[in-house]
């Protein structure tokens, strides 16, 4: 997630959204009439630097990015489990360890 393109809602969220071909279909209020279009996951949701930190002396501070980026791979792991089987109607049983 380092960098400076930040999306707001997670790619391993949208991408289980998309079609066969991988698009997204969006819709916006400024958009004339009421066609709605697609696009890539990549490209939707997405905002500059919404998470990196100034630093008093000026340099870009990530480690926010650095924290959410660990997480979004947990969460993109689990929901990557859990969503085959909601799917197929299964109910997800917690395994003891």
């Amino acid at each position: 997630m380092s960098g400076s393109r930040h999306h707001f809602i997670p790619h391993f969220i949208l991408r289980n959204f998309t079609d066969d071909s991988g698009r997204l279909s969006f819709w916006r209020r400024d958009f004339e009439g009421f066609a709605a279009r697609q696009t890539s996951p990549e490209n939707l949701f997405h905002e500059r630097d919404i998470y990196t930190q100034i630093d008093a002396d000026g340099t870009r501070n990530t480690r926010v990015d650095d924290m959410l980026t660990k997480l979004e791979g947990t969460a993109a792991s689990f929901m990557g489990q859990l969503l085959p089987m909601v799917r197929e109607g299964r109910v997800p049983v917690q395994q003891h360890r």
